[in-house]
């Protein structure tokens, strides 16, 4: 078995470094968990939970942009067994204040998971919707989106939703092919209160500053030019 030691913070077993959990999550709501990294290679492996509790891994270079498209959903039951393999390393080390964080995790991931499947999700179902580009439509064309190397990243969904507490969400889904079929990531936000004081124009601004055309694929002029979308947002021109 590889030696383990702590150093500067961070435990080396082998090639293999162990990155410490994030306090807060990322510009895109991801909070990081837990990661090991290949000293030789480069090769990394990380867990996350977006800021509804939903579990999310990532796996590649460490070279690679860490944005949200380069993250995978997958079931709680595979993210406490690959969390696991994380309280295991550094059990008995100086690093065991790391497991709080991994218990935290796991309540949250469970607690939302749970919600999810009972129906009652938040208990804020949307009311009504808006699409802007759903990829299920048979009239849809396909949106390709900048890819890390070679693997071809569509848009699946650009949804916007209004909620039952009147709040609106945008919902994304992007996909990336996977040799023989097609893996896929999705998330909702909910926009700021705020935008919907602004005029139109102002408006899109700050959508697509928040989420630009290069990483969620519509640009300020086609969404301007999307029939019905200022009056469904209930925006002023």
């Amino acid at each position: 078995m590889a030696k383990r030691e702590v150093i500067d913070g961070k435990l080396c077993v082998g090639d293999w470094i162990y990155d410490a959990p994030a306090v807060a999550p990322d510009a895109e709501g991801m909070t990081f968990l837990a990661g090991m990294k290949n000293a030789s290679d480069g090769e990394f492996y990380g867990l996350g939970l977006d800021e509804e509790g939903f579990s999310f891994e990532r796996q590649g270079s460490e070279n690679d942009k860490p944005d949200r498209g380069t993250w995978k959903k997958m079931s709680l039951d595979a993210f406490i067994e690959k969390l696991d393999e994380f309280r295991y390393a550094v059990m008995g080390t100086s690093l065991e204040t790391w497991l709080a964080t991994y218990d935290e995790a796991v309540k949250k991931a469970s607690l939302a998971y749970a919600r999810l499947h009972s129906g009652t999700y938040y208990g804020n179902p949307a009311v009504s919707s808006f699409a802007v580009y759903d990829m299920s439509k048979e009239d849809a064309p396909s949106r390709l989106l900048p890819s890390n190397g070679n693997t071809p990243v569509r848009l699946e969904k650009y949804i916007f939703k209004k909620m039952k507490d009147q709040t609106i969400e945008l919902e994304i889904q992007v996909g990336w092919h996977a040799g023989t079929h097609w893996d896929g990531s999705g998330f909702s936000r909910t926009l700021p209160a705020e935008w919907f004081a602004l005029r139109w124009d102002d408006f899109l601004d700050a959508l697509c500053k928040k989420y630009p055309a290069e990483k969620y694929s519509y640009t300020k002029p086609e969404l301007k030019n999307t029939e019905g979308l200022r009056e469904y947002l209930g925006l002023a021109e």
